[in-house]
């Protein structure tokens, strides 16, 4: 099956799909074509978080057809992305990819992603007044796990690979750091829901206070390390604002992630107030991920 993957996709690398909803931004046109794949490459993990989290919200029944729509624009992201790794974008001035090592770790996306996507299509076909699939659920949960090792694996060779030389090795770190951070406050959600679902309830438990606690030394990394990053103060000091709302929305949070003593499983209040909630922390740290990649443009010294 992983042969014919890489097979069918070599046999594509001339044929450039073009994204026309994804028009360059002035960021994006000052970066590279290596830049712009790593940045799409970081996306994938979070697109999974955020699918398999949509579908648990949607199979309690909490904002169920919003959590849907979610899952239908998710699942067309996650096709894009690895398209567009793979076989290249004209929008977006991306060449089709040469590296073999890369195309075989994209091919182990896909396989992944395509059992997943079957899945997705039965929950996304399910009718609006009957309960979602639970073995199309129980598939897409087993599957996330194996999906995101396969994206960050493959995210880690485009990495490696691409990393333009010259960089600040601490602002690159700094930026991966906000990157995985953002991808983690999505796990989270999807954890707490999964023991609510009753997947794997102990399992789930132990992941989430594992989630939790890297999220937290994830943003106390970035807060400590950023007196150290050499860029001028004027964006050290809008990075320092943006990790003060992150802080802020995370401290108001935080409560709902209590599992209760006894049952250990979530409250429908604290259920809906993730839902809604875990929508504005992906909002800030999508701010400050974003802050931190523009940093890598200013001069690394006040002019």
């Amino acid at each position: 099956m992983r042969a014919c993957v890489i097979i069918f996709w070599l046999s594509l690398l001339a044929a450039v799909g073009a994204i026309e909803a994804a028009a360059q931004t002035p960021l994006t046109a000052k970066i590279g074509q290596h830049e712009r794949k790593i940045n799409l490459a970081r996306r994938q993990a979070l697109y999974s978080q955020r699918l398999a989290k949509a579908a648990c919200f949607a199979a309690r029944g909490i904002n169920r057809g919003s959590h849907l729509a979610q899952i239908r624009t998710l699942a067309r992201l996650i096709d894009l992305t690895v398209g567009i790794l793979v076989s290249g974008s004209k929008s977006l001035g991306i060449e089709p990819e040469q590296s073999f090592d890369v195309v075989l770790k994209l091919a182990d996306v896909q396989a992944v992603w395509d059992r997943t996507k079957t899945a997705v299509e039965t929950v996304l076909t399910t009718p609006e007044d009957d309960e979602i699939d639970r073995s199309a659920l129980i598939n897409i949960y087993a599957d996330n796990v194996h999906l995101l090792h396969a994206m960050r694996t493959a995210f880690g060779t485009l990495e490696a690979k691409y990393t333009p030389s010259g960089q600040p090795p601490a602002l690159l770190s700094a930026i991966y750091v906000a990157s995985r951070q953002r991808m983690l406050a999505q796990k989270m959600g999807k954890e707490l829901c999964l023991i609510a679902d009753g997947f794997e309830p102990d399992r789930s438990r132990a992941l989430l206070a594992g989630t939790i606690a890297l999220f937290e030394s994830a943003q106390a990394s970035l807060e400590q390390d950023l007196a150290e990053l050499n860029m001028p103060e004027l964006a050290r000091s809008r990075i320092q604002v943006q990790a003060q709302s992150v802080r802020k929305i995370w401290i108001s949070l935080k409560p709902a992630f209590a599992l209760p003593e006894g049952t250990g499983i979530p409250t429908r209040p604290a259920l809906e107030t993730v839902a809604r909630e875990n929508q504005k922390l992906l909002h800030q740290l999508n701010a400050a991920l974003s802050l931190y990649e523009s940093a890598r443009r200013w001069p690394t010294t006040e002019q």
